[in-house]
């Protein structure tokens, strides 16, 4: 059984997270044009923009999780756990390729 503290434990670091990405991203973008190189600025910004539709799908678990609150089902975490980690993996991917 989950509590609105373990809930809420949760919520904490995942928007932690969410908020390093989210200006990890838009430095990513701001310094795009001295990271492209050889990419195209096109096939750039695609990625970046797969990371934000990875972000936003995300998010939308978290909301999910935070408005369910201590009726939040194993279900639900699982859902919040792999698109968070889905969007690890896609963060993590475009941020190795442009340091």
């Amino acid at each position: 059984m989950n509590t609105n503290t373990d809930i809420r434990a949760d919520v904490d670091r995942l928007t932690a997270q969410f908020n390093t990405w989210t200006t990890d991203l838009k430095r990513l973008t701001a310094t795009r044009g001295t990271r492209v190189g050889a990419m195209t600025r096109e096939a750039y910004d695609r990625q970046l923009a797969d990371v934000r539709d990875q972000m936003d799908w995300a998010q939308g678990h978290l909301q999910e999780l935070v408005d369910a609150g201590s009726a939040a089902t194993a279900e639900m975490y699982a859902g919040t756990h792999r698109s968070w980690a889905a969007v690890t993996k896609a963060f993590d991917g475009v941020a190795a390729r442009f340091k």
